[in-house]
């Protein structure tokens, strides 16, 4: 029994001694850029810190993250960066932008080291999505929009007019602004117009989208054969689509673009161009997106108010009738939503979509699901928002609150419950479909 108990003793501490050896070889390890600081660089912040985005700097090279270590490690530190909202505890998606506990402190310990470069390995060549690093195909630019320092938003419609010598195959779209930082949102439908006998370059100048006026019957000749329609709010990164995905960009027609400019205390210029990355690849099936909630199908219960220091609590719910194959869905709510739920039962069933605990305005995203996930027919679909309308809420704009609701403008400091899906009817197998 002595011995047997010695034998253990003596196998535990070589054990012990095995895990300790093991730690402090992984930390006497020096760690690299190139060979683990980039992918992660690349995978979780360059989607946004790149040129030609809101971010306020590029993280693409090493020199961009030796400039900006310090800062790096400490919003990551705080997991202030990246900001991912959606709780993955509820549900993974494809584009999930998350650090692990591990590395954020290889992060900071690449920064504390000195941060060393290193020599390229196959991990560093981990890269972006085609549309985030090779050259659009195509860049369609509105007119300059002149907007007034007036403190007051704006709600501004572009006509973008296009001509190809042929159709072209859309795997991906891009929006981008001269002055991000003033957009509240922005939607855009491309509408084909075949018809020569139409003028697509009639509306040159940008319209009030609150006074369309006398436009409006030409507006309605524009926009009789809708192709695609999608959108950008402030957070979100291009959707892009697999192979043999996506649609087709008409030989000729134009872009309907409605900007919504936040308030501004000073006159800036702003201009949006939409950026389009073609594919070589024929698109067997047509993308299409469906709008839920506000300025969409379905009905909010109740009807979407918000009294002054309450807490409140809406749903949607609708059955699906079509059974649909989802790519992505598109949560949103303005400033004093707080959390938001979307979920499909059937049978007794219930299927999670996407849940943001914490919702914050600034970080908006299309959540790509890793494959396509199936909304069968005879779901019954729920969305569920809630509002807080408190003056303890640090991002309500009223202080002290107001009454609040949803006047069908999306006005910032109005409300909405929406849920955007983007999608292809369903086909046969496509539950094993990744994306």
């Amino acid at each position: 029994m002595h011995y047997t108990k010695t034998s253990q003793a003596i196998k535990l501490a070589l054990i012990y001694l095995a895990v300790v050896i093991s730690i402090t070889a992984q930390a006497q390890k020096k760690v690299t850029y190139s060979e683990h600081i980039e992918p992660l660089l690349l995978k979780n912040c360059a989607p946004c810190h790149r040129p030609g985005t809101a971010a306020p700097f590029s993280l693409l090279t090493f020199d961009d993250a030796v400039k900006h270590g310090s800062m790096i490690k400490y919003v990551t530190g705080k997991r202030y960066m990246p900001p991912w909202k959606a709780d993955p505890a509820y549900r993974s998606f494809a584009n999930e932008k998350m650090l692990t506990d591990e590395e954020i402190v290889l992060i900071a310990n690449w920064v504390d080291g000195g941060m060393f470069k290193g020599k390229s390995t196959k991990k560093s060549k981990v890269s972006l999505s085609n549309a985030n690093t090779r050259t659009a195909d195509a860049l369609l630019a509105a007119q300059p929009i002149s907007i007034k320092g007036d403190n007051k938003e704006n709600f501004t419609l572009a006509i973008i007019p296009f001509e190809f010598n042929q159709e072209m195959n859309v795997e991906s779209v891009e929006y981008l602004s001269s002055t991000m930082k003033i957009i509240h949102h922005a939607n855009f439908g491309i509408y084909a117009v075949p018809d020569p006998a139409i003028d697509i370059h009639a509306l040159k100048d940008p319209i009030d989208a609150n006074f369309v006026g006398a436009k409006a019957n030409q507006l309605a000749l524009l926009s009789q054969h809708i192709v695609y329609y999608n959108g950008w709010v402030p957070g979100s990164t291009p959707i892009t689509f697999p192979k043999g995905l996506g649609f087709k960009m008409p030989r000729r027609g134009v872009i309907i673009l409605t900007n919504h400019y936040a308030p501004s205390p000073v006159d800036v210029t702003e201009i949006s161009s939409l950026k389009f990355f073609f594919s070589k690849s024929e698109i067997t099936r047509t993308v299409q997106t469906l709008s839920i909630g506000s300025g969409g199908v379905g009905e909010i219960q109740p009807s979407l108010m918000l009294m002054p220091e309450e807490i409140n609590d809406f749903k949607i719910q609708m059955e699906i009738v079509e059974p649909l194959s989802l790519m992505y869905v598109w949560p949103h709510m303005h400033l004093l939503g707080k959390s938001y739920t979307a979920y499909y039962a059937l049978q007794g069933d219930t299927i999670p979509l996407v849940r943001i605990n914490n919702w914050d305005f600034n970080w908006q995203e299309a959540y790509k699901f890793k494959k396509l996930q199936i909304l069968p027919k005879g779901a019954v679909l729920t969305i569920e928002g809630r509002y807080d309308n408190t003056s303890k809420n640090p991002r309500n704009p009223n202080i002290p609150p107001k009454i609040v609701f949803s006047d069908g403008l999306m006005g910032t400091k109005n409300e909405m419950l929406s849920l955007i899906l983007v999608y292809l009817p369903y086909k046969e197998g496509d539950e094993n479909t990744g994306l």
